[in-house]
């Protein structure tokens, strides 16, 4: 893999509104770089308050990667396989989905384990391992529990697509 930034540059704003339901705005910053970007946001933020009669919960400010290696893609998105987690702050669980999954992370292929993923695989013990505490972080802020135990089921789902 040979990720390397685009020289693109996003701010995702988190609206509030009186019945505490969010919304996300984002917009493409200019800037030569991450720090010019993030300037640019900070002096034009309250433009965006002074305009919404909701309260901006805050934003965040993002550079754009891409894979320069060899284009191979060979799964489908609509593919997932759908993990059960335990989180460090059981018994709390949370639900994590990874699109067009390797073949590999369910059982043998002719097996009623066919459509369930292995917990114990080194490659879905890896990945969630990246989301215990000083990694990655669940969408609300939260790490997964102690590994392996912390993955305690995952299947295999097809999300239905209007794309063909």
């Amino acid at each position: 893999m040979a990720f390397a930034t685009t020289g693109r540059y996003f701010a995702s704003i988190t609206f509030e509104d009186q019945g505490s339901d969010l919304s996300r705005m984002d917009v493409e910053v200019g800037g030569a770089d991450i720090a010019a970007a993030e300037a640019i946001v900070a002096a034009n933020i309250a433009d965006f308050v002074a305009i919404t009669k909701a309260y901006i919960v805050g934003y965040a400010v993002r550079e754009e990667f891409t894979n320069g290696a060899a284009r191979t893609p060979a799964g489908q998105v609509e593919e997932k396989a759908v993990l059960t987690l335990a989180l460090s702050t059981a018994p709390k669980k949370a639900i994590f989905t990874i699109p067009a999954p390797v073949d590999s992370i369910f059982g043998a292929s002719g097996t009623t384990d066919f459509n369930h993923v292995t917990t114990s695989n080194a490659l879905v013990q890896a990945l969630v391992g990246d989301f215990t505490a000083g990694g990655f972080k669940l969408s609300d802020g939260e790490n997964v529990g102690t590994l392996p135990a912390a993955v305690l089921r995952g299947v295999r789902t097809h999300r239905s697509s209007g794309r063909g």
